[in-house]
């Protein structure tokens, strides 16, 4: 079959961006035919290739991962197993946030909400709700919904707790010690787990830091330096949400 070829060429020659227009081509050509599971099979390596290029700093492909989502929803290869999978909805969400299409965003959480597996069900909608709220910059309405996430997957809890962290720096009009105290609770909270790779705790105890740091210029407590929090930011080597951090700096410039 011609798209299982152009597939295994889209992975095996990633740089080749003609093998990834390709696929998408013949998969709307040949959808019809197509059992789901192949089906889901190469939208997946198309998320894939996607994922990569974003990852690359490639922003246009955030676009494509939203679009290919889009179509996987149209032709209801979203699910396995009955359900949408947790980070399939989350990713869905994600993106469209990011993009800022927030109409299709607050419509994909109602009408998809029930197709998530009642175990994570809750804490799934309350979490792409608080993502959702936190875009549109309600940042009270979002922390009502982070709070609510319970531990249900590495991704959503350590994703829950560093959007309620930046709730927190936008929301605070004065300092806050207990706010400070949920920075530092996640730091620790990162430096005890044990599911977290070595080199994801740098990337999430680097952000943590700068972000308590910039928290405390924000609201002139201690004799902290902008200039510092800038140079220590460029010397780290691995950094969460940097562009987020730059973007706070300017704003305290």
């Amino acid at each position: 079959m011609c798209c299982l070829y152009t597939a295994l060429c889209v992975a095996r020659a990633p740089e080749e961006v003609k093998y990834f227009e390709q696929l998408k081509r013949q998969l709307e050509e040949m959808n019809d035919i197509l059992s789901n599971n192949v089906k889901t099979q190469l939208y997946r390596i198309i998320n894939n290739y996607c994922a990569r290029k974003i990852n690359q700093g490639k922003s246009e492909y955030l676009r494509e991962a939203f679009m290919n989502y889009q179509t996987m929803l149209k032709y209801n290869v979203l699910t396995e197993h009955k359900y949408i999978p947790i980070n399939t909805f989350k990713n869905c969400v994600s993106l469209g946030c990011r993009l800022k299409e927030f109409e299709w965003v607050a419509s994909f959480i109602e009408k998809n909400k029930n197709r998530l597996d009642p175990e994570f069900r809750d804490s799934a909608y309350h979490f792409n709700q608080g993502q959702l709220c936190f875009y549109k910059e309600e940042y009270k309405e979002a922390v009502s919904h982070f709070i609510r996430v319970d531990a249900i997957h590495l991704n959503y809890n350590t994703d829950a707790r560093v959007l309620l962290m930046k709730s927190h720096y936008e929301l605070d009009s004065d300092y806050s010690e207990r706010s400070e105290q949920i920075f530092r609770s996640f730091m620790k909270y990162i430096r005890q787990s044990k599911m977290h790779k070595a080199q994801h705790k740098k990337l999430y105890i680097n952000f943590t830091k700068t972000l308590i740091g910039l928290y405390r210029i924000k609201h002139r407590f201690g004799n902290r330096s902008i200039d510092v929090i800038r140079e220590r930011i460029d010397k780290y080597e691995a950094i969460a949400d940097k562009k987020w951090l730059l973007e706070k700096i300017e704003e305290l410039k």
